[in-house]
């Protein structure tokens, strides 16, 4: 029996990885363009939209004053209108990296996990990227933060790449900015990793000035964007709780109780294992996922900010740890531990969180049904999502606060005090006040005390509360 060269048995090797490597993307892409446009948009997407229709002068404020944050994102909407023409065409570019990040963490987990055993937890790890519905969820959303999750995953190959061969400095700071103008938390990742290129670069006495001029020049944005910004932007964050730590445990983990036990049960045998391997890859990765869920949950104390959106970030790494600890159990066992972690994220994809239904209230607003003078939003934000269906329902044009159906730059930095003040100027008697989620304040307070609460509905996710005029 004739045996196959070394370099063909390898070049059958690469190839069949690639196949592999193609048949969990393409799995990953059915699942993420499913019903891609079937969901309505929700207040944020609604936010999105706005600020791809929103007039040249009024964008360029609100990226220096209020929307840095997903500038690349809002960038590409402008650029490329159609990408804005439906709910679909809004979430396609965060579908298409979520899709591209399955290979990027098959080249991330090949060169971060010691080579034995490497291929079958690389597999592992793509195929957790894959169904995990948790990542699922925020590559079906138009927002940045599949966008965001795939730069930060780039940098941090560039930055494993940098620790081990010295290269892909510039690369990782042109990763690390475009990760950090589509979502800011990255920062939190991104700095332990400039922190060991510079720490790395140092020693090995290696000139790092193109990667610090590309840097300095790409933060000037971000210098001029804190100098004008009015913050807020966290005041909807829920105070940390027992009950809130397990949800947001149970999302990373893919809406399963089982797949999450599994997750972080394995994540911290791998973190462990890393730290015993005491290399600088190792001291690399453990650092990803040890030092920013620690920075987060410590700030919380002082204002909350420990949601699960923000730790989208962390998920990848988890897979990484999760992956090193497979490698070191038997087959057996990991298999053992696998099936149920994959079954359980299997059934559970779908179980996210709703969203309110903005497409069907605002046929309810528009209709005969809604007998109000006056539509007032809380927050001021739940306006975008009904000024975008509101084109497919011709004739409708009720009058809302706060501002109005013009879109402008003010209705990015509505608070509560403005809907306040201009319900107690308004002529409405019979406002219909659309509460998109749940706050301390009550519906005489959002409205000045100059309504009050005849009645409340519960539909779409959404509360519909009619209110009565007590003063002028």
């Amino acid at each position: 029996m004739r045996i196959a060269p070394q370099p063909v048995k390898e070049n059958r090797r690469h190839a069949a990885d690639a196949f592999g490597v193609l048949l969990v993307t393409a799995l990953a892409a059915y699942l993420r363009f499913a019903g891609l446009g079937k969901a309505s948009l929700w207040m944020d997407e609604g936010a999105s939209a706005a600020m791809a229709r929103a007039t040249r002068t009024d964008f360029i404020f609100l990226l220096l004053s209020r929307e840095m944050n997903m500038a690349p994102y809002y960038l590409l909407l402008r650029l490329v209108p159609p990408l804005a023409h439906s709910e679909f065409a809004l979430r396609l570019v965060p579908a298409l990296f979520g899709i591209l990040l399955v290979p990027l963490m098959w080249i991330v987990a090949r060169r971060v996990l010691p080579a034995h055993h490497s291929r079958g937890a690389s597999f592992l790890v793509i195929a957790a990227i894959t169904l995990n519905g948790f990542l699922l969820t925020y590559s079906q959303e138009a927002r940045a933060y599949s966008i965001a999750l795939f730069f930060s995953t780039a940098a941090l190959y560039f930055c494993v790449r940098a620790v081990q061969e010295g290269e892909g400095a510039v690369a990782w700071s042109i990763c690390a900015l475009l990760a950090f103008y589509d979502h800011f938390f990255t920062c939190l990742w991104l700095i332990p990793q400039l922190i060991f290129l510079l720490r790395i670069y140092r020693r090995r006495q290696t000139s790092i000035r193109t990667m610090i001029a590309v840097l300095v020049v790409g933060m000037l944005p971000i210098v001029m964007f804190f100098a004008h910004t009015r913050g807020g932007q966290l005041d909807w964050v829920p105070h940390l709780s027992f009950t809130v730590l397990s949800e947001i445990a149970r999302q990373i983990g893919g809406y399963s109780i089982v797949s999450t036990g599994i997750l972080f049960v394995a994540a911290a045998m791998g973190a462990v294992l890393f730290f015993r391997d005491g290399t600088a890859t190792a001291r690399a990765i453990l650092t990803q996922a040890v030092v920013p869920p620690l920075i987060l949950l410590v700030a919380s104390v002082a204002h909350p900010v420990f949601v699960p959106r923000f730790l989208l970030f962390w998920v990848p790494t988890l897979f990484l740890c999760a992956a090193r600890a497979a490698q070191e159990v038997s087959p057996v066992l990991a298999v053992a531990a696998a099936a149920p972690f994959f079954a359980a994220m299997i059934s559970a994809k779908w179980h996210r969180p709703p969203q309110a239904d903005w497409r069907s209230a605002t046929t309810y607003l528009c209709s005969s049904d809604n007998r109000a003078d006056a539509v007032f939003f809380s927050p001021a934000l739940a306006k975008f999502p009904f000024e975008y269906y509101l084109p497919q329902h011709a004739g409708c044009a009720p009058a809302v606060l706060p501002g109005s159906l013009e879109l402008t730059e003010r209705d990015f930095l509505y608070g509560k005090r403005d809907l306040a003040k201009q319900a107690c100027s308004s002529a409405a008697q019979h406002p219909l006040l659309v509460l998109d989620s749940v706050s301390g304040t009550s519906p005489e307070e959002l409205t000045g005390n100059c309504y009050r609460e005849t009645s409340r509905a519960e539909r779409n996710r959404l509360a519909f509360v009619e209110m009565e005029r007590t003063v002028r």
